[in-house]
């Protein structure tokens, strides 16, 4: 299988942190594709909120006072577990 830069990228940048990641660049080129692929095979609990597809995401986060607020929130939507550690949360599209 071929490796690409950006799936190398990935993996380094949480290698080392646990912050987060931003990541830009032309369209179709597989950024969120390159995402998932890291979050499905790294972590047992993989969540997704596409701004663009889910309107109801954008007037449900905006607003959010602090990060238990967001996580809060973030339960509302996504019928996921949250368990620290164990859960990777990825916002696509978030220039909408």
């Amino acid at each position: 299988m071929l490796q690409r830069t950006l799936d190398k990228a990935i993996a380094n940048h949480y290698a080392d942190s646990n912050k987060a990641l931003l990541l830009s660049g032309a369209r179709q080129v597989g950024k969120s594709f390159a995402i998932r692929k890291y979050a499905q095979s790294h972590y047992e609990h993989y969540i997704e909120i596409n701004f663009l597809e889910n309107t109801q995401a954008v007037s449900l986060l905006q607003n959010v006072s602090d990060v238990k607020d967001l996580l809060v929130r973030l339960s509302a939507l996504s019928q996921q577990p949250f368990v620290k550690g164990k859960t990777f949360i990825f916002f696509d599209e978030v220039q909408v």
